[in-house]
């Protein structure tokens, strides 16, 4: 037995009542009900609310609201896996003999049933203990919010610094640098995982594109008293970096003197 559980509890902060708002002629929970129901893959499809609003118009528009989730389960650091679990849990003490849970977001306006289709045969390509649903984006989507991208920036490099406008005490010189948190990045979540596979899959594709500007680049500067990157003929360099070195020995020049005018 195949179980959808869609969380929705109706203590949302930033925008009050999400769930339930109207979102192109009906209420946004709805969306995500019908696909569920229409997809053909669940025999149960049950909203995970402590909200009676949010209980009535899920029945309303066709699924189950069989209990009211716990108050532990309902505050703002109430986690999906532990609701998921909660819902879980209540149907096996029904005696359901559930052999898969499936959870869609109350606010998924967008969800189709080829996408539920296509993730419950991916689960069963394999001896899969769960999928979710992963996009590509063009750039790291932390982009768009600073705070966060700095936040991620720091962690990556063990939340080591040289700013010193962040450390915690004065800095000994310019060479100075300083932990100023715990470090998380020698841990990796089952999400990064994913998403570090599918950026694997851009990599042939990228290092093409380098090499391409990486040939621009030789013919721009042929004329020029520089030496370009040596590429070994046994080797292919993704070329992550275009190192060119200067022949001082044309130019008439030091180092400290190149340096002083670059």
């Amino acid at each position: 037995m195949s179980v959808a559980v869609i969380p929705a509890r109706g203590g949302s902060k930033r925008i009050p009542g999400k769930n339930i708002k109207p979102f192109c002629g009906k209420p946004m929970i709805t969306w995500s009900i019908e696909a569920a129901k229409a997809c053909g893959l669940f025999e149960h499809v049950i909203v995970s609310t402590d909200d009676a609003e949010i209980a009535e118009v899920a029945r309303q528009w066709g699924a189950e609201v069989p209990f009211m989730r716990p108050e532990e389960l309902s505050n703002d650091h109430a986690g999906t896996t532990p609701v998921k679990a909660h819902a879980a849990q209540w149907a096996l003490n029904r005696g359901f003999d559930v052999s898969a849970v499936c959870c869609i977001y109350a606010t998924a306006p967008f969800i189709q049933v080829g996408d539920l289709k296509r993730e419950w045969d991916a689960l069963n390509s394999s001896d899969w203990n769960y999928v979710f649903t992963v996009a590509d984006f063009a750039a790291p989507i932390l982009r768009s919010c600073p705070q966060l991208a700095a936040r991620m920036q720091l962690l990556r490099s063990h939340s080591i610094t040289r700013d010193v406008n962040e450390m915690t005490h004065a800095a000994d010189g310019p060479w100075y640098y300083q932990q100023i948190d715990l470090g998380f990045n020698y841990r990796m979540t089952d999400m990064q995982a994913a998403l570090g596979l599918s950026q694997m899959k851009r990599l042939d594709d990228c290092a093409t594109k380098r090499h391409i500007f990486a040939k621009r680049y030789d013919q721009f500067l042929v004329n020029l008293p520089v030496a370009t990157p040596w590429l070994h003929a046994d080797s292919y360099s993704g070329l992550h970096l275009y190192v060119v070195r200067l022949k001082l020995g044309q130019v008439n020049k030091t180092h400290r003197q190149v340096k002083v005018l670059a």
